[in-house]
């Protein structure tokens, strides 16, 4: 049995086109190969299709909507005046101390039990760890403006520089990127990219807030990484 231009050509069509016509145990044969074949050809579209959605449902945890909300907020206790909350948007870089209380949802984005970010009750301040971070400004991307930029500052260690969608997701989480005015927002990583040692994750979402009525206000920002000087920048878009 064989395929003549697209169609089937049978022992009998074979024997008057001079070929040699197949014995019934060799067209059984040879009819076994072939459905062993298709079998095959379907086990392995089945198993790469299988594998493909396998992986679409093995969702990473930094792929997920991110959620933030003033509940959660690590200065919640160091906004009571204005000064103090002007003093909140400097966040120092220092040795963490026993005494300081690590957050306990972020110890997720650390590589080892020091926390990245913690907070300081006896001075009454938020601090991040020395040892992965240069002193930082916190970023309000809900007043930037399209093509304006916020230095956020250094991000020091390579464990966090290589991971850099983590990183983005970590800035958001532990609000050093400030992404909601009164409420809490939510919001995702759109796109991403890396090239020429810089990466770009485009951010995208909507935060809730208050004036004499309820408002939701749209977010789209992107955070930009130096991986060669650990430099994070906010940009309005």
């Amino acid at each position: 049995m064989q395929i003549n231009r697209g169609r089937l050509v049978t022992p009998s069509h074979s024997a008057s086109q001079g070929n040699i016509p197949l014995s019934t145990s060799s067209r059984r044969a040879a009819i076994v190969r072939g459905l062993a074949g298709i079998a095959a050809l379907v086990v392995a579209v089945v198993v790469a299709h299988g594998m493909s959605r396998a992986e679409e449902k093995k969702v990473d945890q930094f792929e997920a909507e991110i959620s933030v909300n003033s509940g959660e907020s690590p200065w919640q206790d160091y906004t009571a005046s204005a000064e103090e909350e002007q003093r909140s948007m400097e966040v120092r870089a220092v040795k963490i101390a026993t005494e300081f209380e690590p957050i306990a949802r972020l110890q997720k984005y650390a590589s080892d039990p020091e926390p990245l970010i913690a907070i300081d009750r006896m001075n009454r301040r938020v601090v991040v760890n020395e040892r992965h971070f240069g002193d930082l400004r916190r970023a309000k991307v809900t007043s930037l403006r399209a093509g304006e930029r916020a230095k956020l500052g250094i991000v020091k260690s390579a464990a966090l520089v290589n991971k850099p969608r983590s990183l983005v997701r970590f800035l958001v989480e532990s609000q050093l990127i400030m992404c909601y005015v009164h409420v809490g927002a939510q919001l995702r990583i759109s796109d991403d990219k890396e090239a020429a040692g810089r990466y770009l994750a485009v951010l995208v979402g909507s935060h809730e807030y208050y004036t004499n009525k309820r408002n939701v206000g749209h977010l789209h920002f992107a955070v930009e990484l130096d991986k060669s000087t650990g430099t994070v920048e906010v940009v309005g878009l």
